[in-house]
């Protein structure tokens, strides 16, 4: 075997590569998408197989964000893959024909396109895409994390929300009057949930008086 065949590509449906292989017998390979990935792989896999290295299957982000979701899948709610597939898909789409080993150095890229992201989204598609490199480090198949090495993931901040304004709140204890007005201060105060102030009336809050002369709500029975 010649010390630095690179194999002979032609054309079929799509690309393959003939080569001889380590005995001097002719062999083939096609579904290659373009003349280099054929030259790639047989860089990578096997010309390193016939020289007896040991050979590392090289992966792609798509290969791999199957192989993560199937195993992710186990015990898990059908919807919780769903939204993760559709989370990965933001990184497949830009870098899914990659190989692991070619990602890992793309950090730079991985950083520009953490940017273009939807703000909503961002820390959700980071996020899975992390861990599904996380996970393929701990299978061996790729040494460092690029999602990780492009930068801070954080998470947004949620907004606080008030559905009444203080005023709204004095207005609607005067409303219902000395015997439900302090509790209506009370929940608004403490951030008491609806189910938690139903026990302060003996029954669940209607919200409002049950006629113009009522001093305060009238509770349904739990």
């Amino acid at each position: 075997m010649p010390a630095e065949q690179h194999g002979s590509i032609y054309e079929t449906k799509g690309f393959g590569l003939r080569w001889r292989d380590e005995t001097g017998r002719e062999r083939r390979r096609a579904g290659f998408s373009s003349p280099s990935k054929a030259r790639a792989w047989f860089r990578d896999v096997e010309r390193p197989r016939m020289r007896g290295e040991t050979v590392v299957r090289p992966v792609t982000l798509y290969e791999h964000v199957d192989e993560y979701l199937a195993a992710h899948a186990t015990g898990r709610d059908a919807s919780t893959i769903k939204t993760l597939r559709h989370r990965l898909g933001y990184a497949t789409s830009k870098f899914g024909e990659l190989r692991l080993d070619e990602l890992e150095r793309r950090v730079p890229e991985i950083a520009a396109w953490v940017g273009t992201l939807p703000a909503g989204s961002r820390y959700g598609i980071v996020q899975a895409l992390r861990q599904a490199l996380e996970a393929a480090i701990r299978w061996g198949l790729m040494t460092k994390n690029p999602a990780k090495l492009a930068g801070s993931n954080p998470q947004p901040k949620v907004e606080e929300i008030h559905p009444f304004t203080q005023a709204e709140i004095d207005l609607l204890a005067e409303e219902l009057g000395p015997t439900y007005g302090p509790a209506i201060v009370f929940a608004s105060e403490t951030g008491m949930r609806p189910s938690e102030c139903s026990p302060l009336s003996g029954g669940t809050w209607t919200g409002r008086p049950a006629s113009s002369s009522s001093s305060g709500p009238t509770p349904t029975a739990s």
